[in-house]
């Protein structure tokens, strides 16, 4: 084989292994359930008395609500990059019968290290929902989120996520232990390194409260993703499927769900962000318990194996991946009392009338 032709196929390999560097340079370790938190975390809310109610029902509005939560953890990641198999790489950079010496291989070897490696991330998310109930079962809101990820290898992954929609929802009482709730999101997304995009998020979930401790649920969502607000160009469409369960049992709360998400990019050309199709299951199982003196805190462990499948060996959309986070949530929330309100109308009301008869 002439020299030429070895040292063309030197800079073909090259020219892949930059390729896939780019790809994981253009990557984060947020997953699509972080950022979509209809599809992950529905299903029933913490029945907790310890948490700071007492002034903001005394001082705020009855048909006003707040959620707020932070979340500080730490995690132990198997693939931060979402890569396919070390195997699976070597044969994408080195398929059978290239033919180069052993100083090249070396070299192909220990670049592909750092891929499908141990990590440590540090988590900060807060989140805040601030809505209006104007009756039982209708609210409006306003949403706001942020995600910082920094990893303690690997910094080059480390981002911001943040983002802030308005959305309404409405519940349908189908009986007495089932409930139907569409609900309607919009909002603005950024991330470090990413173009911004804007989400309409249409879901609808359907709940099964068992008992009053345990609830069952499954939700389906479309995540329809332009950039900008006024529809095109899109990028992508993204059907997200969630079910799952919740129990509480005193100050232990359990929670098991599955997600199965498929993004459809490819069909968008190039206003895709990435123009690759591809689908995952990203399960989460959490156990978390209230501290008993100190109100609105839980200290939480969570398991989230993920698999991605059908993306042609995409950096960050491949292989298996494992995380293992263990950290705290401060929580503080006031529920809207339009419901309980009308209620307590109606009851007086009806004595009043009976009071009058006789």
């Amino acid at each position: 084989m002439s020299k030429s032709t070895n040292l063309l196929k030197r800079f073909y390999l090259l020219g892949i292994f930059a390729l896939s560097i780019n790809s994981c340079l253009a990557q984060s370790t947020v997953l699509p359930t972080d950022i979509n938190r209809q599809a992950s975390n529905q299903g029933g809310s913490r029945q907790s008395k310890n948490q700071l109610k007492l002034i903001m029902l005394e001082k705020l509005p009855a048909p006003l609500y707040v959620d707020t939560n932070v979340e500080t953890s730490f995690r132990i990641e198997t693939n931060p990059f979402q890569t396919a198999t070390k195997r699976s790489l070597l044969r994408q950079l080195a398929p059978p019968g290239t033919e180069f010496d052993t100083a090249s291989y070396l070299q192909t070897v220990d670049q592909i290290r750092d891929c499908s490696v141990f990590n440590n991330v540090f988590r900060v998310n807060p989140n805040v929902t601030v809505g209006w109930s104007p009756s039982a079962n209708t609210q409006y809101f306003v949403n706001y989120f942020y995600l910082r990820d920094s990893l303690m290898h690997s910094s080059k992954l480390s981002s911001n996520t943040q983002a802030i929609g308005i959305g309404a929802q409405h519940t349908i009482n189908l009986g007495k232990k089932v409930s139907l709730q569409p609900q309607m999101q919009m909002r603005e997304l950024f991330q470090t390194e990413q173009l911004p995009v804007f989400d309409y998020l249409p879901a609808v979930t359907l709940t099964v409260n068992h008992t009053d401790n345990l609830t069952s649920y499954v939700n389906a969502m479309l995540q329809a993703r332009f950039k900008y607000f006024m529809g095109d160009p899109m990028r992508e469409l993204d059907p997200f499927i969630t079910w799952g369960h919740t129990y509480q049992k005193g100050l232990w709360y359990l929670s098991a769900s599955t997600t199965f998400n498929q993004n459809f990019r490819r069909q968008f050309g190039r206003n895709a962000v990435l123009p690759v199709n591809n689908y995952s299951f990203i399960s989460d199982f959490e156990i978390d318990r209230q501290l008993k003196n100190v109100p609105g805190v839980q200290l939480f462990v969570r398991a989230e194996p993920v698999w991605n499948f059908h993306s042609r060996k995409t950096t960050g959309l491949s292989g298996m991946d494992f995380r293992l986070y263990y950290g705290i949530r401060v929580s503080a929330s006031k529920e809207a009392l339009t419901g309980t309100m009308d209620q307590l109308r109606k009851r007086y009301t009806n004595a009043a009338k009976k009071t009058t008869q006789l």
